[in-house]
């Protein structure tokens, strides 16, 4: 006797929708089964991708999304009978944004997509920093390199190499 392959329908997409730069979470499927007899073996193998892995990476067995740069990114599961997608929302600084050259004495600002929670200089010495709700401002203080990590509300964490020349 044959066996009839069939594959199971995904129904819907849990998990949060947002996740913070640098932060992961897992977004799990629901599949409901296909027509079946005792003569059907069921696909149950589904496929997780990212149509902005720039912004939202997710791993394509587990459905683990890493938040990698604010935006927006569609994650969608693929099963043998179809797919369902949902949008997931990174919060932080959008990566174009994690590298700044300011002259010494001048600033430069830098937005997030969240409200700002912290936001500190790896050397004072070269660059400074001050914050105000989704606003971070770099001051140029003298030539050099300076990481500034930037933390937001809901999660999100980025590191700007800021060059001051």
């Amino acid at each position: 006797m044959e066996t009839e392959r069939s594959g199971h329908k995904v129904t819907k997409i849990t998990g949060k929708t947002a996740v913070g730069a640098g932060k992961t979470m897992t977004l799990k499927a629901t599949l409901s089964p296909a027509k079946s007899n005792a003569n059907q073996a069921v696909n149950t193998t589904v496929k997780w991708s990212s149509n902005k892995p720039a912004i939202a990476k997710v791993d394509a067995k587990t459905g683990k999304v890493t938040g990698v740069s604010a935006g927006k990114a569609k994650i969608t599961v693929k099963a043998a009978g179809g797919s369902k997608s949902q949008t997931v929302t990174v919060y932080g600084i959008a990566s174009k944004n994690l590298k700044q050259t300011v002259k010494a004495g001048k600033t430069k600002n830098v937005s997030a997509n969240d409200t700002i929670k912290s936001a500190k200089s790896s050397n004072t010495k070269v660059a400074t920093v001050t914050y105000k709700g989704k606003k971070v401002v770099i001051k140029g203080v003298k030539k050099g390199t300076a990481k500034v990590t930037v933390t937001t509300k809901n999660g999100g964490k980025n590191v700007i190499t800021v060059t001051v020349k």
